[in-house]
């Protein structure tokens, strides 16, 4: 898999090496297959990575606009995605 250029927020970001784009759907497909034996994996969708990705780049005190252009959102929508502070959050899973 390769990472596109931001430069077109239109398109995905990633894509696979024979050139198929991994699109938002192709993405929630790999999410739930891999989830599936989890009691709550209805929960989880590529929006919980944006979710997490936001929260865990605040808590490192990375600047908003960073975390603004990382995940290509406008203005300040990133702020309503950043959870508060949890420990479940610093478990290992794996």
């Amino acid at each position: 898999m390769n990472s596109r250029h931001l430069n077109s927020p239109e398109l995905p970001v990633f894509q696979f090496n024979d050139g198929i784009l991994l699109t938002r759907s192709l993405f929630n497909q790999a999410v739930k297959t891999l989830l599936k034996h989890e009691p709550h994996f209805h929960r989880y969708s590529s929006h919980s990575f944006r979710i997490g990705g936001a929260t865990a780049a605040a808590d490192h005190n990375t600047n908003g606009t960073h975390i603004q252009q990382a995940v290509r959102w406008k203005f300040s929508a990133h702020r309503g995605y950043i959870r508060p502070p949890s420990p479940s959050r610093h478990l290992k899973f794996f």
